[in-house]
């Protein structure tokens, strides 16, 4: 698994690369709270840093972990696609599909799955009409649709997850919580737990780091 440990590293690398040069090198971190008498007054600097800092972050973790998902997925499966292409004109995307014994399998992945009712029926429409299209279009294989949530916020894997309105349009079998996404995406069932124990711990290095740069640099201002 080192080979794999060395991809998702760099993946992470690049993605808090990105985000400093979109979110924080333009010094837009902080607009419309540094000026403002009632934030600066009462949190402080630092404290205004700790908090605009996590929920900008926090948005971006999305597109991360469908990063990982995705780079997880061709080293178990040998393949991952976000697109699908109908013709050289049309095409639709996903967040994650592979191919794995003659079934095709897709993702719509939600951080925590926390979706209401209108947002549920929603993702799953979509999800029917992209297997419809891959249906036509590989009449011969299985398609299987998913949604995903990355992560639990009750703990506890699935047993423990609150799925709410989402159970009114996705099955039981249709999604995939926490533990059972990663087992299922790569067909390893030790590989959540790696992924916790190798992944996780060197996501929150890497913000640390960051938000020790945002520190200085805006205490130097």
């Amino acid at each position: 698994m080192e080979k794999l440990s060395k991809k998702l590293k760099k993946v992470v690398d690049l993605h808090f690369e990105n985000y400093y040069n979109e979110s924080i090198k333009d010094g837009n971190l902080l607009k419309g709270r540094t000026n403002s008498i009632i934030y600066s007054n009462i949190y402080g600097l630092n404290t205004m840093i700790t908090a605009s800092l996590c929920r900008s972050f926090e948005s971006s973790l999305g597109s991360l972990f469908d990063k990982l998902l995705y780079e997880s997925s061709i080293f178990f499966n040998g393949n991952a696609f976000t697109k699908i292409n109908v013709n050289c004109k049309e095409s639709f995307k996903v967040d994650l599909g592979f191919e794995r014994d003659k079934e095709i399998n897709i993702f719509e992945n939600k951080l925590h799955g926390e979706l209401d009712n209108k947002k549920s029926e929603v993702e799953k429409i979509k999800l029917v009409e992209r297997c419809e299209i891959l249906q036509k279009l590989y009449p011969e294989k299985k398609i299987n649709l998913f949604l995903g949530v990355v992560g639990n916020k009750n703990g506890g894997g699935a047993s423990n997850w609150d799925k709410g309105r989402v159970g009114d349009w996705f099955s039981d079998d249709e999604i995939k919580v926490e533990e059972d996404l990663y087992s299922y995406i790569s067909g390893d069932e030790n590989f959540f737990l790696w992924f916790v124990d190798e992944i996780l711990p060197y996501i929150g290095i890497k913000y640390c780091e960051l938000e020790q740069m945002v520190y200085t640099i805006y205490n130097k201002n």
